[in-house]
């Protein structure tokens, strides 16, 4: 058998025989040793390009170096490669927008509310980044052009050398994280998961590993959720207490607060209502902003599974019926995710949208809410919608199509984007306006809360992009408290809403929500600090406005991108 033709050897088989280097054919400079390398070297550049934006070159030479160490036959080592280049344009587009798909970042997609919000994820990736799928031909010509080397093996000196220096770099990050478990941090969390498992290509795998085995610690969160108790007591009960929590709609989209088109026509109709304009979101996706706004969860915390009970469980401590609407989940559903750990501590948990098309909006609630209302009793209805969440292209949004040309009629340009946005505003006020309505019309003491889990860059001047990335809009929810006058009769219930308006521009985070929430309700808790409620003469503003990432790290919010571009 000639040199050309020898097979690469089997694993667990005797290495066979090299030959003699002066028995090497003599071909060119590309049949060469060196060649052979720049050519491995060159298949496997492309796949680190997710970690261009982390700046970690570092990270990348390690996975290379572990690579040529690991695959001894050439020609494997690049047929190895293709799964990556299959995920190499959604990488890239991920660590562009988001950062590493890391382990924090699979959590936070597996906590999506729903499979069209998965779906929707994908949906916003433009089409230029599957271009990239051209660099398959990288791994498929190295293959071709290694296939017929005289020298199919790696030298076993070079796999010694690329080893040894691999090694030396995992020693280098084995050193740091011994030096960081004396602030807290663990040899797991600093090797494992952040250095091997957030870098492409390795770290995909690991991540998805990681994820299987339940390294986001849900289980831990689950023992130490059930011992928690708010203990909470209402001398004086409301009669309806009311808790929207809205998607993806920017408090600087509302005219309400100052925004130039009337996205907001009906709730500025209303009297006893407080616009807070300067809300700042701690975290930029649903998944990990929703633990902020429902449970006592604070601003450093990264963990995505909450450890501690949502207001719902102080309400019913409290003795009121609770119950949550949303527009994906009932009480059949098997979901156990973040956020439907949250919305299962209600009573009742009622699909809003189940009698509806899958193209229904959140109105398609508003007969189940109404019905909800209706009832006799002290009760909490806490209701999650749509809102403006990416993909509200494909909702029935034809009777709020107001800003002209726009996507929902199927103008697709940066303006039909950013019209379409505005319009889905328009369908929350009249949204909750219509909830207001029938709080008014059935009278008694009740309050309405409303406040977006996050924003949205939707094409704003010198932004060409729409969805959920790292930018300040994605951190400027809207927010508004609105009273019935049976509630205001009360003199006490009165001083904590003027309170509210008061701090209506406070430039507080969304830390604060439940602590004001339970103080304008009039609930009683240990777990309420009168000094993050809004409706309290105690506020005191946050000593600094530091929000958190997709990947759990929280820095500046000066620090965050104005644009995505």
């Amino acid at each position: 058998m000639k040199a050309s033709e020898q097979p690469c050897s089997q694993p667990g088989a005797a290495p066979e025989p090299t030959a003699r280097p002066e028995s090497a054919p003599r071909s060119g400079w590309w049949r060469s040793e060196w060649a052979s390398n720049l050519i491995l070297v060159a298949a496997f550049l492309p796949i680190t390009l997710p970690n261009l934006w982390a700046g970690k070159w570092r990270h990348s030479l390690f996975q290379l170096l572990l690579w040529l160490a690991v695959f001894g036959c050439r020609r494997w080592a690049a047929l190895s490669l293709l799964p990556f280049y299959l995920a190499t344009p959604i990488l890239t587009f991920v660590s562009q927008h988001y950062g590493p798909a890391d382990l924090d970042l699979l959590s936070s997609i597996r906590g999506s509310s729903s499979f069209s919000e998965k779906l929707a994820f994908f949906q916003i990736i433009p089409a230029s980044y599957y271009a990239l799928y051209c660099l398959i031909l990288v791994p498929v010509l190295a293959y071709l052009a290694l296939r017929g080397s005289p020298r199919p093996q790696t030298p076993a000196p070079i796999r010694w050398v690329c080893l040894l220096a691999a090694g030396g770099i995992f020693l280098g990050w084995w050193v740091s994280s011994y030096r960081l478990k004396w602030q807290g941090d663990t040899w797991f969390a600093s090797v494992l998961v952040e250095h091997l498992g957030r870098y492409q290509p390795l770290g995909l795998p690991v991540s998805l590993t990681l994820t299987a085995l339940d390294a986001d610690g849900q289980q831990e969160a689950t023992l130490q959720r059930g011992d928690f108790r708010y203990n909470a007591t209402s001398p004086e009960k409301l009669d309806t207490v009311v808790f929207v929590v809205g998607e993806s709609s920017r408090a600087d989209h509302w005219h309400l607060n100052g925004y130039a088109r009337p996205t907001t026509p009906k709730l500025e109709s209303i009297p006893h209502l407080i616009s807070f304009s300067h809300l700042l979101s701690l975290a930029p996706n649903t998944v990990l902003s929703w633990p902020f706004l429902f449970t006592p969860k604070v601003a450093g915390n990264s963990a995505h599974w909450p450890t501690q009970k949502s207001f719902i469980s102080a309400f019913k401590e409290a003795g009121y019926s609770t119950a949550f609407v949303s527009f994906c989940m009932d009480q059949t559903s098997t979901r156990r995710d973040p956020l439907a750990i949250i919305a299962f501590e209600a009573d009742r948990v009622v699909n809003g949208c189940a009698s509806s098309g899958p193209r229904s909006t959140d109105m398609a609630m508003l007969p189940d809410i109404r019905q909800i209302l209706a009832a006799q009793g002290p009760k909490l209805v806490v209701i999650s919608t749509q809102g403006s969440h990416i993909g509200f292209e494909r909702k029935s949004l034809s009777g709020y199509d107001v800003f002209q040309p726009s996507v929902l009629t199927g103008t697709k340009t940066r303006e039909g984007w950013l019209n379409g946005y505005d319009n889905t505003i328009r369908l929350t006020d009249d949204f909750l306006a219509s909830i207001v309505a029938q709080l008014q019309a059935l009278g008694g003491r009740t309050v309405l809360f409303y406040v977006s889990d996050h924003g949205l860059a939707c094409c704003d001047p010198g932004e060409r992009f729409l969805g959920q990335a790292f930018t300040k809009p994605e951190y400027r929810p809207a927010c508004i408290a609105w009273a019935s006058k049976a509630f205001l009769d009360n003199p006490s219930a009165q001083t904590r809403f003027q309170f509210g308006a008061q701090h209506a521009a406070s430039p507080v985070t969304t830390e604060y929500i439940l602590h004001s929430f339970l103080d304008l309700c009039g609930l009683q808790t240990s777990r309420l600090d009168s000094s993050k409620s809004l409706f309290s003469s105690d506020l005191v503003m946050p000593q600094n406005r530091r929000v958190e990432d997709f990947q759990g790290h929280w820095l500046e919010f000066d620090q965050v991108p104005d644009t995505a571009n």
